[in-house]
């Protein structure tokens, strides 16, 4: 089978190595699912969820700077890309932390934690763009973002129709929080739907998800 320059260069980690994190990132979920659900509406349930929240993106970034390492071209700049989404949604996160954690006081929204997670969407966005699988002319990739919207509206429009509109309504935010309350479904289909576009276009079909090596 064909294999892209971007894929050749590619340094595969030790099946070994690879089990060994895949048991502890196993039981680091156990422990992690166990304590939220003894400990529910607990001080202590809480404390776990909101590090748990910032330990995973920054095991994220690490990996994911790991993996940039060991690639070229496109599919290094992707994982570098994806990097900063995890550091970048971290730093959010930890600010999240210190007012619900540290501070113990209520988390202000719209509040410095959501300049860290939309400031993420770029970056997640721009690593699947940067993916050999995704496409190279500037055509391409319009037409990509294009169908992504496209897809990205419809989805939104069933939801927003089925039951978002309703639970929307009854938060009764205003200015700011109105805009911001509304984007975070909104970025989530629009990264999810250029993630399976760009899927979809891997060898004429589904085939390994594009951000895994």
């Amino acid at each position: 089978m064909h294999r892209s320059a971007d894929e050749r260069e590619v340094e595969y980690p030790r099946p070994r190595r690879l089990r060994v994190v895949g048991l502890l990132a196993g039981i680091y979920a156990t422990a992690y699912l166990a304590v939220l659900i003894l400990e529910t509406g607990s001080r202590r349930a809480i404390v776990v969820d909101d590090l748990g929240n910032l330990v995973s993106p920054l095991l994220a970034c690490l990996a994911c700077g790991l993996a940039a390492r060991r690639c070229r071209g496109r599919l290094r700049r992707s994982w570098a890309l994806l990097a900063a989404y995890a550091a970048t949604w971290a730093l959010g996160q930890l600010a999240w932390v210190w007012y619900e954690v540290v501070q113990d006081v209520p988390v202000p929204f719209p509040g410095v934690p959501d300049v860290g997670y939309v400031a993420s969407v770029v970056f997640v966005l721009a690593a699947l763009l940067a993916h050999p699988d995704a496409p190279r002319l500037t055509s391409g990739l319009f037409r990509l973002l294009t169908d992504g919207v496209l897809v990205s509206a419809s989805l939104l429009a069933v939801s927003w129709r089925l039951a978002r509109g309703d639970a929307y309504r009854s938060m009764g935010a205003h200015g700011l929080s109105q805009v911001l309350g509304l984007s975070y479904p909104v970025f989530d289909v629009v990264v999810l739907t250029v993630l399976l576009l760009v899927s979809v276009r891997r060898k004429g079909g589904l085939g390994t998800p594009p951000v895994l090596v």
